[in-house]
């Protein structure tokens, strides 16, 4: 179950797209382990992710018997909001793999990010 919801980049990105908050998202998982388990549950959360059952952890403690964060950011930066935004508007305008695109062009080192030209010719 959580593999299949929390683990998805798409169930998230469409979440946030609704305008849904990282705090709301953790209370739809929140709800999802009480129907389903009914009880505490070990957590997983990379990045995006590590931020929704940081949350969760702290709103529902009685839900988490475990937990494990990696690469998790406490507050993103001006560029990271940036591209987030991008992210949840292009998905919005039905275009997710154009925010994924930019997404993944944003992490990617500064040498990298622009054309890449042959080294020898």
């Amino acid at each position: 179950m959580c593999a299949g919801w929390a683990g998805s980049d798409e169930a998230v990105i469409s979440l946030y797209a609704k305008g849904l908050t990282t705090g709301d998202i953790a209370g739809h998982l929140a709800a999802a382990i009480d129907a389903e388990f009914g009880g505490p549950v070990f957590l997983s959360g990379t990045s995006t992710g590590g931020s929704v059952v940081l949350h969760l952890a702290v709103d529902r403690p009685g839900l988490v018997r475990g937990l494990v964060v990696v690469a998790w950011a406490y507050r993103l930066g001006p560029n990271g909001r940036q591209v987030q935004q991008d992210l949840a508007r292009l998905t919005r305008a039905g275009d997710p793999a154009g925010g994924l695109a930019g997404l993944m062009t944003a992490m990617m080192p500064p040498r990298l990010q622009r054309p890449l030209h042959p080294l020898a010719e």
